[in-house]
C-alpha cells in the first residue's frame, strides 16, 4: 500500500486522521495484512500528534490532589484564595453521571461548573470504556478546564470492584491507553489527558517492570505524557481506601526511576508528603511536581500560604500575603454571596472548607467549635466566621505568609511546625 507525499503531510496533522481512514477502508477490509499495516501508520502519525501537544501540559510543580468529598467548588476558591499557581483538581466524576444528565443544564453546572478563578483546574473523570469516556470528555469540553485527568488510582471497592476502573485499569494498559486515545480525539487535541495511577495493583508492586510497563503502554498507545503516581500499590484484596493510604509500602525510588527512563514525560509524585519543606525536597530527585492531598485538607493556609513563593519561585510583591484573618473573611463574603444565589444550600457544606484553617493553633478548637454552633444556629455566615476568628489570638490570626516562615525556621531546623526529619529523609533518593 503506497502513500503518496501529500497524504504523508496530511497525515501529519491529526485532523486528517480520519479522512485518511475513509479513504483506505475499502482497499484493506480484504487484506489482514494491509490492516496491521493500517494501524501501526495510524498509531504512528497519532503518537506523533499527541507528542507534539504534550507541550500544552500544565505546570504542575505543585498540585492539590482530587479528593471525594473534599475538593468541590467551595474547597478549590479556598484554596485559590491562598495560592494562584497550585493546580486543583475535581473530584471524581464518573462518565455515566455526564452522560445521562447532559440534557439537564442545571445538573452540568452543578458538576462541572466553576468560577474562572480557580484556573489552572484539572477535571478528573472515572470510567472504563473508551467510548463512554470520549462522550463524557466532549460533554466535558464545553466548560474549558485545563486538562482531563483518567482515575487509574482509586482503590475504592465501589470504584475498583464493582464499578471496574479506578486502580483495578491498571491491569489492563491496553485499554487505559484507548479510553486516553479516544478521550484527546474527542477534545480535539486542545486539552492534555493526562492519568493517575499507583504503583501497583494487589501484590505487582513487588517488581519495577509492572508499573513501568503500564506507562510505556499508555504512553506509547495512547500518547499520555503526564503521569501523577501515588508511590504506593493499591492493594484491593481487604484493605479499605483509608488504609490503602497508609498501608502498602511507598516507593517513591519506584517514581525517581520512571523520571529516569521516561524522559519525554512528565512524572507527578503523590503519598505520603506532609509539608511543604518535603515537596520541595522530592522535587530534587528530576521529577516535574508533587500532589498533596490530606495535608492540603488538613493544613490547608500552613501548606499552601508559601507555594507561589517557594515552589513557583514568585518574588513575594507579586504573592499575596495574606494572613489566615484575611482568607477566612475574604472566603466568608464568597460563601454569603452563593448563599444568596442558592438558600438550599447547608451551611455547614460552605464552612467546611475554613474548618481547619487554625488546626494545631492555640485557641483552633475553640474557633472550631465557635463555626458549628454557629451552623446550628442557622446564623448567617459572616458573622459565624467573625465570631470565631475573635477567639483565635491576634497574633495567630494575622500572621503573614512571611512571617509563619520565620516562625517555622525558628522553631525547628526543616523550617515547619508540620515537618519531620523522617517525612524529608523519606522522599530523599
Amino acid at each position: 500500500m503506497h502513500l503518496t507525499d501529500d497524504w504523508m503531510h496530511a497525515t501529519n496533522r491529526l485532523g486528517f486522521l480520519r479522512s485518511l481512514a475513509i479513504a483506505f477502508e475499502h482497499r484493506i477490509r480484504n487484506s489482514r495484512c494491509e490492516q496491521i499495516q493500517f494501524r501501526r501508520i495510524t498509531r504512528r502519525f497519532l503518537s506523533t500528534s499527541l507528542h507534539m501537544r504534550a507541550s500544552n501540559l500544565l505546570d504542575e510543580r505543585f498540585a492539590v490532589a482530587p479528593m471525594l468529598d473534599v475538593t468541590d467548588n467551595h474547597f478549590r476558591h479556598l484554596c485559590r484564595l491562598i495560592s494562584r499557581r497550585a493546580v486543583l483538581y475535581t473530584e471524581m466524576i464518573v462518565d455515566n453521571t455526564l452522560i445521562y444528565n447532559a440534557d439537564k443544564p442545571d445538573l452540568m453546572q452543578k458538576f462541572l461548573g466553576y468560577h474562572d478563578e480557580q484556573h489552572p483546574i484539572v477535571l478528573q473523570l472515572g470510567g472504563y470504556d473508551p467510548s463512554k469516556l470520549a462522550h463524557a470528555a466532549s460533554i466535558a469540553s464545553e466548560f474549558k478546564y485545563d486538562a482531563i485527568n483518567l482515575n487509574c488510582g482509586c482503590p475504592s471497592p465501589r470504584v475498583a470492584g464493582k464499578g471496574c476502573f479506578g486502580a483495578s485499569l491498571m491491569f489492563d494498559a491496553l485499554n487505559v491507553a484507548e479510553c486516553c486515545r479516544r478521550m484527546s480525539e474527542a477534545l480535539g487535541g486542545s486539552v492534555p489527558v493526562t492519568v493517575k495511577c499507583r504503583i501497583g495493583v494487589d501484590r505487582a508492586d513487588d517488581t519495577f517492570d509492572f508499573v513501568r510497563d503500564f506507562v510505556q503502554t499508555v504512553r506509547d498507545e495512547g500518547g499520555v505524557h503526564q503521569f501523577s503516581i501515588h508511590a504506593r500499590a493499591a492493594w484491593l484484596d481487604g484493605l479499605s481506601p483509608a488504609q490503602n493510604r497508609n498501608i502498602p509500602p511507598l516507593k517513591y525510588e519506584y517514581v525517581y526511576r520512571l523520571a529516569e527512563e521516561f524522559q519525554d514525560c512528565r512524572f507527578i509524585l503523590n503519598g505520603g508528603i506532609t509539608s511543604l519543606e518535603a515537596a520541595k525536597t522530592a522535587l530534587e530527585n528530576n521529577i516535574s511536581g508533587v500532589m498533596l492531598g490530606r495535608a492540603v485538607r488538613d493544613n490547608t493556609w500552613e501548606v499552601l500560604n508559601l507555594v507561589d513563593s517557594e515552589i513557583y519561585n514568585e518574588s513575594n510583591d507579586t504573592c499575596d500575603q495574606k494572613s489566615r484573618e484575611t482568607i477566612v473573611m475574604e472566603y466568608a463574603e464568597y460563601a454569603h454571596q452563593v448563599m444568596q444565589e442558592d438558600s438550599r444550600l447547608s451551611g455547614h457544606h460552605l464552612l467546611r472548607p475554613v474548618v481547619e484553617m487554625f488546626h494545631g493553633a492555640p485557641r483552633g478548637k475553640v474557633y472550631r467549635k465557635r463555626i458549628d454552633e454557629g451552623v446550628k444556629a442557622k446564623d448567617p455566615i459572616r458573622e459565624i466566621l467573625r465570631r470565631a476568628l475573635d477567639e483565635v489570638p491576634e497574633d495567630v490570626r494575622l500572621l503573614l505568609p512571611s512571617e509563619f516562615r520565620e516562625r517555622m525556621l525558628q522553631r525547628s531546623p526543616s523550617g515547619s511546625a508540620l515537618e519531620s526529619e523522617q517525612n524529608i529523609a523519606a522522599v530523599r533518593q
